[in-house]
């Protein structure tokens, strides 16, 4: 009976943060001026032919989606029949394209001027697009570089408020891991793209809560509840881009702060991944299902196509290997960074070999089964690109993000390992 209550409590805040989802998009439609919204939206697109659809800095990992961002700015731009309601606009996410080949910026300054005519109407109904609650009133006062600026400052708080947070729970140590893992999936530079920000941003806002209200969430039910609501509000908000590193980021850091041991432990960081996942997958077909019902057209059977089209494994005549997509992705991450990684390693390494010395085998063999868990979840990217090969292959640009999850478990695990070492021995000798 406990777990049906349990089922159905996860059932209800399904259906409340989907509910809560499309009252937030309604309205962002509803209570904005769109006339401001569009010219801002032009001086944004000006930006983007300015600098290109992929730019990047000439260094591996650094290219960005200025394609995805000038979507979301059609997007949020959008307007053309005056008596479709604000409910259809918000589940079907229309945006208007050239009939022929024009400059993104031409095409939004036709929708401000009203020219239909010559402008064709899309949708992209299978995903939530969240991303517009904030986007469209930050158009009424800002273009693209001046959100740019407010991203940057946003992630910096975010950062600094966690770093914090460490600080207070004695979790210092696991600060530098912590950075590095972020620079792994070019933190410095996730300000600039709107695509790659719908991500980062919510999980660092997550690890915040999880860290500030340790006593009250971590080793207890409450933390099914919040792994569940980070998977729906990854989904509400992202365009798949790399939305598992929430996962990974989050698990992670429960970990450090979990009290439980050995198997407790093992079987939480199951349930809190399937948790996440049916948050995910949950709000996908909610998303599906109202979309449907509402613009009254099969989402389901557009989802399906996509669905198979990013987990096939041929582009054309181009066969995908699952060898290739792992290479690709590995490849984005900078030579540098990855010396840098590597050194840290060596040098933690080196540290636990000479303190595993003076441990009993009882204590090395509890820390190696804690150590475990950290392992698996450095294989949760892996996972992912088996799964969505096809999308991995043509998006290595970005899903390369993914494994900052495997950089930030085990150095995570490392750490985890030379601090209880650390107190074994501490223990020992008092």
């Amino acid at each position: 009976m406990k777990k049906l209550q349990y089922l159905l409590s996860f059932a209800i805040l399904l259906f409340g943060i989907c509910f809560i989802g499309i009252v937030l998009l309604f309205s962002s439609y509803k209570f904005t001026n769109i006339n401001k919204i569009q010219q801002h939206a032009i001086e944004s697109v000006a930006i983007i032919d300015s600098e290109g659809l992929y730019p990047s800095d000439y260094i591996s990992g650094t290219t960005r989606d200025n394609f995805t961002d000038y979507l979301m700015f059609r997007t949020a731009a959008y307007e053309q029949q005056p008596d479709e309601s604000n409910l259809r606009k918000a589940m079907g996410c229309y945006r208007l394209n050239a009939k022929e080949n024009m400059s993104a910026t031409n095409v939004l300054t036709l929708t401000n001027q009203k020219q239909f005519s010559k402008l064709k109407k899309l949708d992209y109904a299978r995903y939530w697009h969240g991303y517009l609650i904030f986007l469209k009133p930050l158009l009424v006062f800002l273009n693209y570089t001046e959100i740019r600026v407010v991203l940057l400052l946003f992630i910096f708080l975010l950062l600094s408020a966690i770093v914090v947070q460490m600080m207070r729970f004695h979790l210092k140590q696991y600060i530098v891991p912590f950075l590095l893992a972020l620079l792994s999936l070019n933190i410095q530079l996730i300000y600039k793209s709107l695509q790659y920000s719908t991500v980062i941003t919510p999980t660092l806002f997550f690890i915040y809560l999880l860290i500030k209200y340790k006593d009250k969430i971590v080793d207890t039910k409450y933390a099914f509840y919040l792994l569940f609501i980070l998977g729906t509000v990854i989904n509400f908000f992202d365009l798949l881009t790399y939305p598992i590193v929430s996962l990974g980021f989050i698990l992670c850091f429960y970990l450090i702060l979990s009290e439980k041991e050995k198997i407790g432990l093992f079987f939480d960081t199951f349930r809190l991944s399937l948790a996440w996942l049916f948050g995910y997958a949950g709000m996908w077909l909610m998303k599906w299902t109202a979309a449907s019902i509402i613009l009254k057209q099969n989402i389901y059977k557009e989802a399906l196509q996509a669905i198979v089209f990013r987990t096939a494994t041929k582009l054309g005549d181009i066969k995908i290997t699952y060898g290739n997509v792992v290479s690709l992705n590995v490849g984005q991450i900078s030579n540098i960074l990855k010396f840098i990684i590597f050194v840290y390693v060596i040098k933690k390494l080196i540290e636990i070999i000479i303190l595993l010395i003076q441990a009993t085998k009882k204590d090395s063999w509890k820390i190696s089964w804690n150590c475990m868990i950290f392992l698996v979840i450095a294989l949760y990217p892996f996972v992912w690109y088996f799964v969505l090969k096809n999308h991995s292959y043509i998006h290595n640009f970005f899903t390369y993000r993914n494994l900052s999850i495997t950089v930030l478990s085990l150095l995570f695990l490392l750490q985890f390992a030379l601090n209880a070492i650390k107190n074994t021995i501490k223990e020992e000798n008092t």
